[in-house]
């Protein structure tokens, strides 16, 4: 696994202090996993999340889908697709040369509505340097995919680029 930051308050969270034990080292899994990115947008291996976190491959799906009805995170199933929508509160890009590096890596992701939730909370929280960069990226995109409805629900004023970028 790579090096991550994890605050010790992470474990001592009342609502990660209520998961089942395997739930609590696959949520640990996801912070540290060698894919996961500052940007809060990356594709984990589910077969070594599993494996990792001892959870049958049906149950550490449960996981994901839960957390995502809670808000936690946002899983897209069709790319095994992970994205922390907390993310983007504690990371910003600090040139537009890093916020080019981000756009690129998440270029590969391509058809996924992810790209235009990061986009949405990147403007929300004001890296204008990164903005920038996804709006170039959607602009080059020409098969959008819509967020689905529930998505739009919980993240509302995320959802607002991407959804005006898809009509």
């Amino acid at each position: 696994m790579a090096y991550r930051k994890i605050y010790d308050g992470t474990m001592t969270d009342p609502w990660v202090k209520s998961q089942p034990l395997p739930e609590r080292y696959l949520w640990m899994y996801l912070l540290a996993c060698d894919e996961a990115k500052s940007e809060g947008l990356f594709r984990p291996d589910i077969f070594t999340a599993s494996q990792a976190c001892s959870m049958e491959i049906e149950d550490l799906l449960d996981a994901l889908a839960g957390w995502t009805e809670e808000g936690r995170i946002v899983y897209d199933r069709e790319h095994t697709l992970v994205w922390f929508p907390k993310a983007s509160k504690y990371w910003r890009s600090t040139n537009p040369k890093e916020a080019k590096g981000v756009a690129n890596r998440i270029r590969a992701f391509r058809s996924s509505y992810l790209i235009g939730l990061v986009w949405g909370s990147a403007a929300l929280n004001d890296d204008g340097f990164l903005t920038d960069a996804l709006g170039e990226l959607v602009g080059e995109l020409t098969d959008k995919e819509p967020i689905p409805a529930s998505i739009q629900k919980r993240f509302p004023e995320a959802s607002k680029l991407w959804v005006k970028a898809c009509k």
